[in-house]
């Protein structure tokens, strides 16, 4: 038995080793990987910022130096309204400073600067940047292209890099110790339980095992473990009183354990909307009375608040504990802090919306050449009139994709505003319903709009029918020929609706969870040659959303689908 304990005790230090080294080594990966994407995405959208600014200021083609060319003084003040940078240096291709928050060096040369001397050959260049040590201030000289990518100028600038690196960097490290802190813990205990057991065994004692020692000594394991998770485990029993409460969670909520032990959880862990609104469910009550697991993520927008009333965004693991197959004891509830993946996603959406936005004016500039090329010569014969129709198609399916993605970027960046007003859902529909009939017609489907009297409703006309063309779009794409789609306005307590009904293909239970998802399509052998973006559905849910309404779709395979979407009724 002894024998046994002790091999089991080596397993386990063995095994916690490589944990420890294997956390190390994929911290270390992590992190500079990090470091090095974030740097070169950082320096390309500096160096972006400063040329695109340059451009309203100076001739940049032009042989004279930046000096004559344009008013520095201001691109530098201007360049200064960044939050970012601090102090401006202003030189020519020459190296001579022509405007400077530093009246000294006005007219001075730079050229025996090293890091002028690199820029000068077009390579961005940081002074004085440290990771090691988490340094934000630093220089940054950033060369000023032509449009023949020739360097004018050089701007010396003292920015602050953001604060999001330190974080991560710190987040990264937080979680490694975490492990490490928690092996440790697991084998010293480990140690002291063997220990104890190999103290209190003996020859005529080893068939009567001392329980209660054994599951006290478990028992302080599990808590020291708990203790030491990186993310907050809070514990609650059947009557709602809070039983543990780890460190993490005192971080996060800024209570202590102490004095919040055996107190109400209602008291203490509430949810909020983005807006600091309580939410409606109470997620800990509902698994506690039903007995199920609910998970939340980051796209469902619950926060709580700490003790100082600030609005954290979390992620929520909720899960019972049960004895037998009925009985709760009450539930465990993991609080993951996710402001750092929200700043994240926030940069990942800024990006998306800078990338869409510049692709858009080349596909308008392309579909402008083939136009002319259509126009101007119509001898064309028959294979390269279908390239130029081909063409043009195919630039027109990349143009709406550019646009779906930018209407996608503007709702996640906040740049998705529109007017609420009083609208006409049946005129707005005898609009698509006759922008929409040539489609209908070359597929051989009746299209038809039910009469109506419905009040007007709230909303925003452009954006409404939008996402009326939308519906009735889909409608027709993923129906059989010689189908039917009928378009049909109602009234019910204070709401005005409007569906789009078809026979067409439908959808099973599972591809209906997914529908208002980004970028989600149904797949099957019926709509393999359907081509889209998978953005229609889920751009007109964020519009009727913002219009105070909802959409919803009923469906069934093989027997089509009704799409319906509710706004309120105008005063």
């Amino acid at each position: 038995m002894r024998a046994k304990l002790k091999l089991r005790h080596k397993y386990l230090i063995i095994i916690t080793l490589v944990v420890i080294t294997i956390a190390a080594i994929t911290t270390f990966v992590a992190q500079n990987y990090f470091r090095s994407y974030f740097l070169e995405t950082y320096k390309v959208n500096l160096n972006d910022y400063v040329n695109n600014i340059a451009s309203e200021y100076f001739d940049l083609n032009s042989p004279a130096s930046l000096s004559k060319s344009g008013n520095q003084n201001d691109y530098k003040e201007t360049l200064k309204k960044s939050d970012q940078i601090n102090t401006v240096t202003l030189t020519d291709g020459n190296g001579t400073v022509i405007a400077s928050d530093n009246k000294s060096l006005l007219n001075t040369p730079l050229l025996s600067n090293t890091s002028w001397q690199s820029a000068v050959s077009g390579e961005v260049v940081f002074e004085g940047l440290s990771f090691s040590n988490d340094t934000r201030d630093v220089k940054a000289y950033l060369p000023i292209f032509s449009q023949e990518k020739s360097v004018k100028g050089i701007v010396v600038a003292e920015i602050t890099m953001p604060e999001i690196v330190g974080s991560v960097t710190n987040f990264i490290w937080g979680i490694t110790w975490a492990i490490i802190g928690a092996s440790g813990i697991y084998i010293i205990i480990s140690y002291l339980t063997v220990a104890e057991l190999e103290k209190k065994m003996s020859e005529k004692e080893r068939s009567v095992f001392d329980a209660s020692k054994v599951l006290a000594e478990e028992q302080k394991m599990y808590e020291a473990i708990a203790t030491s998770l990186a993310e907050s485990l809070v514990v609650v029993n059947k009557d709602g009183q809070i039983v543990l409460f780890n460190n993490e969670a005192e971080r996060v909520t800024g209570n202590k354990a102490e004095d919040i032990e055996y107190r109400s959880y209602k008291k203490i862990i509430n949810f909020f909307d983005e807006k600091g609104r309580k939410q409606k469910r109470d997620l800990i009550g509902e698994s506690l009375k039903k007995g199920k697991v609910i998970k939340t993520s980051s796209k469902d927008g619950f926060y709580i608040k700490n003790a100082q009333k600030n609005l954290i965004p979390v992620s929520v693991n909720i899960a019972p504990i049960a004895a037998g197959d009925s009985f709760i004891k009450g539930v465990a509830i993991t609080i993951e802090d996710i402001s750092y993946e929200k700043e994240l996603q926030k940069v990942k959406d800024e990006f998306v919306y800078v990338v869409a936005h510049e692709l858009g004016n080349p596909i308008f500039a392309l579909d402008g050449y083939l136009s002319l090329l259509e126009g101007k010569n119509k001898k064309y014969d028959s294979e390269s009139k279908k390239m130029l129709t081909d063409a043009r198609k195919i630039n027109a399916e990349l143009s709406n994709l550019v646009n779906d993605l930018l209407e996608v970027a503007r709702n996640e960046t906040g740049r998705l505003t529109f007017e609420i007003e009083k609208i006409n859902l049946e005129r707005i529909a005898k609009e698509v319903v006759k922008n929409e009939s040539f489609k209908a017609k070359k597929k051989k489907i009746k299209l038809s709009l039910k009469p109506t009297r419905a009040p007007l409703a709230i909303g925003n006309e452009a954006k409404i029918k939008e996402v009326v063309t939308n519906l009735v779009n889909n409608a027709i794409k993923y129906n059989q020929a010689g189908g039917k789609v009928e378009i049909a306005i109602t009234e019910q307590k204070g709401y005005i609706s409007l569906s789009v009904k078809d026979n067409g293909f439908g959808m099973s239970k599972e591809e209906k969870e997914h529908l208002f998802e980004k970028f989600y399509r149904v797949k099957s052998k019926e709509t393999q040659e359907i081509t889209g973006t998978g953005l229609g559905l889920f751009i007109s849910k964020q519009i009727v959303e913002k219009c105070g309404g909802r959409i919803w779709a009923e469906t069934e395979k093989g027997k089509g689908s009704t799409f319906t979407f509710e706004l309120k009724k105008a005063k």
